[in-house]
């Protein structure tokens, strides 16, 4: 609270500190109204230093916790930096994180994203059982689906899931 009020105060008296303030704030929150005003209040090339420490930040913690992870790609992906955010997406190993990222990435990527989610689809099918399991299963098969020229590769994995899964 007073860290966001100072910045209001600084935003005209200390550009400088008033950049310092909101980067804080950013890094620590991690809240979306920190980072465009900390952009508008950048030159270009400020901003470049200063995108440099927030992806530095948000790197080191995406290891810690699904938080910085997210954050990270969310950034790389407000950025325009497509294959950054999908080197972090792929690196996670998860359908939930392929899922998460599906609508911006899948389509950039689909070569690799469809083959990140073929990987990981079977063995993720073989790991459970039960209504909710195999309802997530169908949810992850419809995304693959959706990838426009992968319609033959999904209707292959469903029958090797459906013969290996007939009595689950």
């Amino acid at each position: 609270e007073l860290r966001a009020f100072l910045s209001g105060i600084y935003k005209d008296s200390d550009p400088k500190k008033y950049r310092e303030t909101l980067q804080s704030l950013f890094l620590q929150s991690g809240d979306w109204k920190y980072y465009e005003p900390l952009k508008k209040a950048c030159s270009p090339e400020e901003w470049q230093e200063q995108l440099g420490k927030i992806l530095n930040h948000f790197s080191e913690n995406r290891f810690k916790d699904w938080f910085g992870g997210s954050k990270l790609v969310e950034i790389y992906l407000k950025e325009k930096m497509y294959d950054q955010a999908l080197a972090v997406v792929l690196a996670r190993h998860s359908l939930n994180a392929l899922s998460l990222y599906h609508n911006d990435l899948s389509f950039r990527y689909p070569e690799q994203y469809f083959n990140s989610y073929r990987e990981l689809i079977i063995a993720f099918a073989d790991r459970g059982m039960g209504r909710k399991h195999y309802q997530e299963v169908v949810s992850y098969l419809k995304k693959m689906k959706s990838m426009q020229g992968y319609e033959g590769a999904v209707s292959e994995i469903i029958g090797l899931l459906r013969v290996e899964h007939r009595k689950k």
